[in-house]
């Protein structure tokens, strides 16, 4: 069986509302399992959260920018500062996750977890209710091409093999 990356990866906007719902379910889990799920948690963050900032710092976050054509548009101007605080919000998430999986290690539910989930919350909200939709709504095929390739790379995937399947086969 191929791995579950490959199943939606020739469809990027699929990828990343799947990596979302991912790190949604994550996140309240943080906020009301005991230590004994916590491990898969750290697991999950771990393996995603690199990628996951691969996707938007590298990729989705610049190829969204150079499509934003009108300085004076409202809507635009307005992408364009959710696009900026979405990285510098990623920046902290991920600055915070070191010391924050400690805690998790440690079996140490604290008040910091609980507001690292809340951080990842208000992110992953700002993805799906307005950057997924800016995504679908000004990058066309080549654009999700280079999206989905980028995000293949990242997760050392060939692009190539994946391109050629229809999705269903992938399955």
């Amino acid at each position: 069986m191929p791995d579950p990356d490959q199943r939606r990866i020739n469809d990027p906007i699929a990828q990343l509302l799947g990596l979302t719902r991912a790190l949604e379910e994550a996140c309240a889990s943080l906020k009301i399992t005991a230590g004994g799920a916590w491990p898969s948690i750290v697991a999950l963050f771990d393996r995603q959260l690199p990628r996951y900032r691969q996707d938007l710092e590298q990729s989705l976050i610049p190829l969204l920018k150079r499509r934003l054509r009108n300085d004076e548009d409202d809507e635009e101007q307005a992408l364009a500062r959710e696009l900026f605080l979405l990285s510098r919000q990623l920046e902290d998430l991920a600055a915070s996750w070191p010391r924050v999986r400690v805690l998790l290690d440690a079996g140490t539910p604290a008040a910091a977890v609980a507001q690292y989930a809340e951080d990842w919350e208000d992110h992953l909200d700002t993805m799906r209710s307005q950057i997924i939709p800016a995504l679908s709504a000004r990058l066309g095929r080549c654009d999700l091409d280079l999206l989905g390739q980028a995000m293949a790379r990242h997760r050392g995937l060939d692009w190539q093999a994946i391109a050629a399947c229809d999705p269903d086969d992938l399955r």
